[in-house]
């Protein structure tokens, strides 16, 4: 789909990052056996410029893909390039709408409560802005210094989270890290005397808690009044602990270990056990993606040797159930909202279809006969076996 170059030149001047936004209806993903189909993606995503970054709204009803435009634009002579995120619901496999940026894409979330649906979006020039459905006219909520990087966006507490994660110990203000959402003001801590010091922050899911580190411990804390709950058992020296993190589901935090390069540790922030810890090293794993429940991992593996494939792991157990072979490198693995379908998205767009339940099967069968649990049969799109 492409964008005039007049509607473009227009929308710049108006200082709007979006247009009318137009709907287009795509085949939906192919029934396949009888599973149930709460989740559905087209086979062809028909990215302009290709994937470059995809996610889900919490609530697995929504999900949104970035691509990047290039044309000609016959009034100047340029070639103009602009982000385009496309809206797309899941429960039919139709997009949406189209939202054209003028400035690049620097972070982007989904927010649906069920009968809301919002986009937020911050650039790299630090204009952050909200698309609401039906009309998805946006709003401008605040503008950040643009050096700042945008982790993640919490419109329940009114707080944006960038990446430098400490607070200031002589202020108690928020050096590049949490900011109100509505202003672009710095979050201030109540007072404290001595003021507290507090680094390392991560958000819940819910936007209401997060984790921190202070005094030497890790710390569930209560926003806005940063109550300590509860310290959190950690599975290993703090120092080891790196991108530390929420599941989906908010129960476990995640980390990676920095003394051992390519594990994942998964636990429970309630109790301290540990759920898993998976070693990706041996298989080459680029990039993963962790089920809502912190139970399944999916690696994809370094293509280089020119076969793409998934790679499904028990985090539990540290146990490579199952791989399945796709027709093109994934970029970005979704999970459905059936906890059980999985989708593995290429940089073109192309969509495949894979069950978890069925990488467990194949890897008890392969464990009852005493053999390796080597590749499945190749998905074809919109597969479900």
């Amino acid at each position: 789909m492409r964008f005039t170059a007049l509607w473009l030149v227009l929308a710049m001047a108006a200082s709007c990052t979006a247009a009318a936004p137009s709907s287009r209806s795509l085949p939906p993903a192919r029934q396949a056996d009888n599973h149930p189909q709460p989740f559905m993606l087209p086979p062809d995503l028909e990215v302009p410029g290709g994937v470059r970054y995809v996610a889900c709204s919490r609530d697995r009803h929504y999900l949104f893909t970035v691509g990047y435009v290039s044309e000609y634009d016959p009034l100047t002579h340029q070639q103009v390039q602009y982000d385009l995120v496309r809206l797309w619901d899941l429960t039919t496999g139709e997009a949406l709408t189209d939202i054209p940026l003028v400035d690049r894409l620097s972070y982007a979330a989904l927010r649906s409560n069920g009968t809301d649906l919002a986009l937020y979006v911050a650039t790299l020039s630090g204009q952050v802005r909200k698309w609401t459905a039906p009309k998805w006219i946006p709003t401008s909520l605040c503008r950040l210094d643009a050096s700042m990087r945008v982790v993640d966006m919490f419109p329940a507490a009114d707080l944006i989270l960038t990446g430098q994660k400490r607070l200031s110990p002589a202020t108690g203000q928020a050096q590049g890290d949490l900011y109100h959402l509505t202003t672009g003001q710095p979050f201030v801590m109540p007072e404290a005397d001595p003021p507290r010091q507090i680094t390392r922050l991560t958000m819940a899911p819910d936007g209401r808690r997060v984790a921190g580190v202070e005094d030497g411990e890790l710390r569930l804390l209560r926003i806005p009044e940063f109550a300590t709950e509860r310290a959190i058992a950690v599975p290993a020296p703090l120092a080891d602990l790196a991108s530390l993190r929420f599941s989906d589901d908010g129960k476990c935090l995640i980390a990676s270990r920095k003394s051992r390069p390519g594990n994942t540790v998964v636990w429970d922030h309630a109790t301290g056990q540990v759920v898993g810890e998976v070693d990706l090293a041996p298989y080459h794993v680029v990039r993963s993606f962790l089920s809502e429940d912190a139970k399944t991992l999916v690696g994809v593996p370094n293509d280089a040797s020119g076969d793409p494939r998934l790679i499904v792991f028990d985090v539990a157990t540290n146990t490579a159930l199952a791989e399945f072979p796709l027709d093109e490198p994934a970029v970005a693995v979704v999970f459905a909202a059936d906890g059980d379908a999985l989708y593995a998205i290429s940089g073109r767009g192309k969509t495949q279809r894979a069950r978890l339940s069925r990488a467990r099967a194949m890897h008890a069968a392969a464990t009852a006969a005493q053999i390796p649990a080597g590749p499945t049969t190749p998905l074809t799109t919109g597969d479900s076996r």
